[in-house]
């Protein structure tokens, strides 16, 4: 059902820019899902998609806990259209940093510029995404 969510989601809601979901490799129990959309409209319209409600429902059995953490995207970087990857041997880190507020902005001023370096000289690079979480920017 989280796969026809993800699937129909990109397919039919305009808004819907990016869905991802991953396993965490040392706990198979937590997935990770990373949602993308234009605005806040958009996102109102997902939540509210028939395909949605009906995952809704399967997974208020199935979800034994959830926890939504809100950011600002600060750059999103793909070389390729929105596709369907399945099963793949991708290798997906997910990194969490804090930083000192007296350095944000140099520091985002360096990882922006390694990011856009990466995707344009590494093949194997396929998307880079930088956030920061609305409760703490830092």
């Amino acid at each position: 059902m989280g796969k026809t969510n993800l699937g129909t989601s990109i397919q039919t809601e305009a808004g819907t820019l990016a869905m991802f979901h991953s396993v965490k490799k040392d706990e198979p129990s937590k997935n990770v899902i990373l949602e993308i959309y234009q605005d806040e409209a958009a996102y109102q319209t997902h939540i509210n998609a028939p395909h949605f409600k009906q995952f809704i429902e399967v997974a208020k059995t199935a979800v034994t806990g959830r926890k939504v953490e809100p950011l600002d995207s600060q750059i999103l970087l793909e070389k390729q259209p929105l596709a369907t990857f399945e099963n793949g041997d991708y290798l997906i880190n997910l990194a969490e940093v804090s930083v000192n507020p007296t350095q944000n902005e140099d520091f985002k001023a360096i990882v922006l510029d390694e990011m856009k370096q990466s995707m344009a000289k590494e093949n194997g690079v396929i998307l880079m995404y930088a956030a920061t979480r609305k409760d703490l920017p830092n």
